[in-house]
């Protein structure tokens, strides 16, 4: 389900579902979860970046993934290079 664009206002909301308190966001995705529809979860804009969507998918029973692969993270240095510069963060040691 999209809750960004034209999705807000299928549901009857506006973007302070992604930028608003947590409390408001909860009950939504209890309502959501509830649903008759039963969405695989919500597609909503990035609280921080505002460019990016983000995905949260619900846990419902049954529910299955298939990996096909995996890297580990020293594999993809660059691109994680990439989206710390992206946002101007870095990295240290503790």
């Amino acid at each position: 389900m999209k809750l960004y664009g034209p999705g807000l206002q299928t549901v009857g909301t506006d973007n302070a579902i992604s930028t608003g308190p947590y409390e408001p966001c909860g009950l939504w995705s209890d309502a959501l979860w509830d649903h008759p529809d039963r969405p695989d979860g919500i597609a909503y804009q990035s609280r921080h970046d505002s460019n990016e969507i983000c995905f949260a998918l619900f846990e419902r029973p049954g529910m299955m993934f298939d990996i096909r692969s995996t890297k580990p993270l020293t594999a993809i240095l660059r691109e994680v290079a990439a989206l710390l510069d992206t946002y101007d963060k870095s990295l240290s040691p503790t």
